[in-house]
């Protein structure tokens, strides 16, 4: 069976010395139902699950990445549209300091 390749990014800030962590969410615009989410997105051709979701938050977040995306160990695999079988992996993606 073939699957399309599918990603979530969690972006995850701790404040210095507060301990507080942040998540980015992003809102879609409405016609893609106005909802809230994590980033997400599909590999390209030829791209790792890491490698994708690095350049997917980079490209949602307008952030730069000085850590490559950790693998939560979380992955399901689910339909989509069109009958493809969708996998999707779960990562984490901090970013230290800043705002």
């Amino acid at each position: 069976m073939e699957f399309r390749k599918a990603l979530v990014v969690i972006v995850w800030q701790t404040s210095p010395g507060q301990g507080e962590k942040k998540v980015l969410v992003l809102k879609l615009i409405p016609p893609r139902g106005a909802f809230w989410q994590p980033v997400t997105g599909k590999i390209e051709e030829r791209e790792s699950f890491d490698e994708g979701a690095l350049r997917e938050a980079e490209e949602e977040s307008g952030l730069r990445f000085e850590r490559r995306p950790q693998f939560l160990g979380l992955e399901s695999v689910f339909p989509g549209r069109g009958g493809v079988m969708v996998k999707e992996k779960a990562f984490f993606l901090p970013i230290f300091g800043g705002t």
